[in-house]
């Protein structure tokens, strides 16, 4: 921006969409912003700058250049992008988090609340965005360069899910793991460690919607997840996508399918110590049983296909989490 003077600043080489002028001028008071527009020395991308706008001193828009749409030649830019503001917090528009790895989370909000994020992902030759937003009763879930939708639903105190493939509904989610209180044909047994007590979670895997065929990364990981109670409502739903999310090393295909894990096993993978499978007559087939000795100490019997292939005793779980 160009000084003017003392307490005023100017510049022609933006345009603002809700305000179109030729000049954009920013007051200043005691040398700071006071009222009016400012180029922002943050960017976006870091080449896309912000413009600020004030009243009385105070932030309230927030104005960004739709890099989907930019032309990087023009002059002058064009805003048409606004984020509002009241008392610093945010009321409107969307709020651009990035993050390491070429992504950017893009987190938008209507009357001081959150409706929705994009997260979008860069790379050579390569761009891609993964879509959550809050419709009505629903939390749709789209991929850009599929254009598949996982829509989800809160329904009888659990959640639930659909597939679409341009716009064709081809699967529902299922309970893909169901609590038992015993041992039941084709159960499955799962051991962990909780403080330094062994404990045990005893359930039924079901077999997931056969999803193997449709073309995507990211929605079946997330679609097969959605069939467990759940206390909340859908606005909890995306902040919980949302925070897994803000963490970028989470956007690996072994976590992606793990954003509820602790809401369908009590246990996680760093206490996590072993498994064993039951046959259809509730019978050890593969797998480890893990048991508490009175003498002290584990013993660990080792099953292959329904047979004993090893006894061993441990002095302490850990052993066993090493040899995992």
């Amino acid at each position: 921006m160009i000084q003017v003077n003392s307490n005023l600043k100017e510049t022609n080489t933006i345009r603002i969409f809700d305000n179109p002028k030729k000049v954009y001028q920013l007051e200043l008071k005691d040398n700071k912003p006071y009222n009016g527009y400012e180029i922002s020395d943050e960017k976006l991308l870091g080449e896309l700058n912000y413009v600020n706008f004030y009243q009385n001193g105070a932030l309230v828009a927030k104005y960004a250049i739709d890099y989907l749409r930019a032309d990087g030649t023009s002059i002058p830019v064009e805003y048409t992008l606004k984020t509002t503001y009241q008392d610093n917090n945010v009321i409107s528009g969307p709020v651009y988090r990035e993050l390491p790895q070429n992504l950017v989370l893009i987190e938008q909000y209507q009357e001081g609340k959150q409706v929705g994020f994009f997260l979008d992902l860069f790379a050579m030759h390569y761009f891609n965005r993964l879509s959550f937003q809050l419709k009505g009763d629903m939390l749709s879930i789209t991929n850009l360069q599929t254009e598949n939708e996982v829509r989800v639903y809160k329904k009888n105190e659990s959640l639930e899910a659909e597939y679409y493939v341009r716009k064709k509904l081809i699967a529902k989610s299922k309970r893909s793991v169901e609590k038992k209180d015993q041992i039941v044909p084709y159960a499955s047994k799962v051991y962990y460690v909780e403080g330094q007590a062994l404990k045990e979670f005893i359930c039924v895997i079901h077999t997931s919607a056969d999803l193997e065929e449709v073309e995507d990364d990211f929605l079946p990981l997330l679609f097969t997840q959605f069939s467990f109670e759940f206390n909340g409502d859908l606005v909890d739903v995306l902040k919980i996508c949302n925070l897994f999310f803000s963490d970028a090393e989470n956007l690996k295909k072994t976590d992606l399918g793990r954003i509820f894990d602790s809401y369908i096993v009590p246990y996680k993978r760093e206490n996590y110590l072993a498994m064993v499978n039951y046959d259809a007559k509730g019978q050890p087939y593969e797998g480890q049983v893990i048991s508490s000795l009175t003498s002290g100490g584990y013993e660990v019997l080792t099953y292959e296909n329904g047979a004993l292939k090893d006894k061993s005793v441990i002095s302490n779980l850990t052993l066993l989490k090493t040899e995992e």
